[in-house]
């Protein structure tokens, strides 16, 4: 787990109170104490709150769930200079094709504060850049730098003075000498012989991403002004990494600045701060937290968790503030309202329980009883995700072409169709999870609505580790059927799945009839997803298998 430290004299500087008080109170937004030493504390935190892997990210939390300060933060972006721009090269495109950047000026860094920043980006590089081969980040001091800055490639005689260096090296000098070179040297494709570097209008270098920056943009405690730029292969963590590293600049005081991006075929912004909306009812809330609270109760704990809220009557509409990369269904903001009301307010009760024994289950009662039973007992965890999904997730990502699906009209956010399968929701949530302990193994049970505009209940399981094969998910489903009674009526056929490797992929039949697919999922469907390791999954239809299952008791 990663931790992040904390002087002493930070917390009585920002939230006006002693440690003590701070240590006893700091597990009520889930932190746990690490480590406390003469001079600082470390905290341990869960890697899906990256936002506290530096001290102003826990504050701003925890200042309100004391009540110190409350509601959502609104971040000013300040508009790109004309004259500041980054200009892409063509030939980065198979080196490190993707960059994002910003400008932080203004600010007052302590030491203190520059060693939060050095190791807030070193986490970073761990978990979202999967040690810097997804995301890396050069943080330098704006004022040495004259624009535009140029993102190209160099052959391996090129020469600059990297950090902890005194003199010049060439590019394989770096490679083979320096320690971030031999490190992480491994990240750039040797085949090309060319070197991502940036560099400034006077053609000083700034850095060598992923590897090492120049001497020249060194980061001091007289720095007031920040130039950050964030390369690698990943979009979607690059534009992730950037609104943390941008909003906590901000909490430390820093305006942020966009900067325009000037690729050969397009031109973008950086960063745009996207507050997301969602929805969730009160009725929904009690009735998961297993409770009986008031809308107001609801308004408030979350806006102590830093929300905004706006009351719909029965639905309370949520602003998702931007650097809650985390919340991904309205599950995640009930555990806000949980945590925002205080876990220790909530008085626990024993329900009376009663069983009773039934000839015939029904359909709900044989997908929870006896699926979900299986699948926790095999080590699955559950996963619950939205019907509505991005139509190009659902579609391209996973190789499917030429299907129609249920399309929102006027969508609101980028989830414009429903669901026809369950596995791009899965895929997603592997994605997100790629930090957690390996192997990662998640189910879901949940209704998907195809071309005939039919509900169907289908369940998905996935598994994902270093070393994982189609032995280790039909292993999955003989288990299932073995509880379920129905091995020697099952068997399994080869097939041809756009989605799964060829010669990896079967269809599960239960008395000949087809209830659903298993095998590997293709490398190319796992990088459109930005998963780097092997899956294989299993997707059944439950209707069927449950009509099978009664006419068998």
């Amino acid at each position: 787990m990663p931790t992040t430290k904390i002087y002493y004299d930070t917390i009585s500087a920002e939230m006006g109170m002693g440690v003590k008080e701070f240590i006893e109170k700091i597990p009520y937004i889930g932190l746990e104490v690490d480590e406390l030493s003469e001079d600082y504390l470390k905290l341990e935190y869960t890697p899906n709150r990256l936002d506290y892997g530096i001290p102003y990210g826990i504050f701003k939390t925890f200042r309100g769930i004391i009540g110190k300060e409350t509601g959502l933060i609104e971040y000013k972006v300040n508009p790109p200079s004309k004259t500041f721009v980054v200009k892409v090269d063509k030939s980065v495109n198979k080196i490190r094709p993707h960059i994002s950047c910003f400008v932080v000026k203004n600010l007052s860094l302590s030491d203190k504060d520059i060693e939060y920043i050095i190791n807030f980006q070193e986490d970073l590089h761990k978990t979202l850049g999967r040690d810097r081969r997804k995301v890396s980040i050069g943080i330098h001091d704006l004022d040495n730098i004259k624009p535009p800055i140029y993102y190209v490639t160099e052959n391996e005689s090129f020469r600059f003075i990297p950090l902890g260096f005194d003199g010049e090296l060439s590019i394989k000098e770096i490679l083979e000498k320096h320690p971030k070179g031999i490190e992480y040297g491994g990240l750039i494709p040797r085949n090309y012989k060319l070197y991502p570097i940036l560099k400034d209008s006077n053609e000083t270098v700034l850095s060598m991403p992923p590897i090492i920056n120049s001497v020249h943009t060194q980061v001091t405690e007289e720095t007031r002004n920040l130039f950050i730029d964030v390369t690698g292969w990943d979009e979607k963590a690059i534009n992730q990494v950037v609104t943390l590293l941008s909003t906590s600049l901000a909490d430390i005081g820093g305006e942020i600045y966009q900067v325009k991006i000037e690729y050969p075929e397009k031109s973008i912004i950086s960063p745009v701060l996207e507050y997301d909306k969602m929805t969730v009812s009160i009725n929904m809330v009690n009735r998961v937290l297993g409770l009986n609270i008031t809308k107001d109760v609801v308004i408030e704990s979350l806006e102590r968790m830093r929300y905004g809220v706006e009351d719909l009557n029965s639905e309370l509409l949520t602003v998702i503030p931007p650097y809650r990369i985390d919340i991904l269904h309205p599950i995640d903001i009930i555990e806000d309202v949980a945590i925002g009301m205080g876990f220790w307010n909530i008085e626990p009760t024993m329900e009376g329980m009663f069983y009773s024994e039934a000839k015939h289950l029904d359909l709900e009662d044989f997908t929870n009883k006896k699926l979900l039973s299986i699948f926790i007992g095999l080590g699955f965890i559950e996963a619950m995700n939205m019907m509505l999904i991005n139509k190009e997730m659902q579609l391209d990502y996973i190789n499917i072409h030429n299907k129609e699906v249920i399309e929102v009209l006027n969508p609101k956010t980028s989830r414009n169709s429903v669901r026809h399968m369950l596995l791009p929701g899965l895929l997603e949530n592997v994605y997100r999870n790629l930090n957690e302990e390996y192997p990662i193994k998640l189910f879901e049970v949940g209704w998907v609505i195809e071309s005939d505009l039919k509900e169907r209940l289908k369940l998905c399981a996935v598994i994902g580790d270093y070393k994982v094969n189609y032995g280790d998910i039909k292993a999955v489903a003989d288990a299932m059927l073995s509880d379920l009674g129905m091995s020697e009526i099952s068997r399994y056929e080869k097939t041809e799945v756009p989605f799964l490797i060829k010669g990896r992929a079967a269809k599960l039949l239960i008395k000949d009839k087809e209830v659903g697919f298993l095998g590997e999922l293709n490398p190319e469907v796992l990088l459109n997803f930005g998963i780097n390791i092997p899956l294989v999954t299993f997707e059944i239809y439950i209707e069927p298998l449950f009509k099978i299952y009664q006419e068998l008791s």
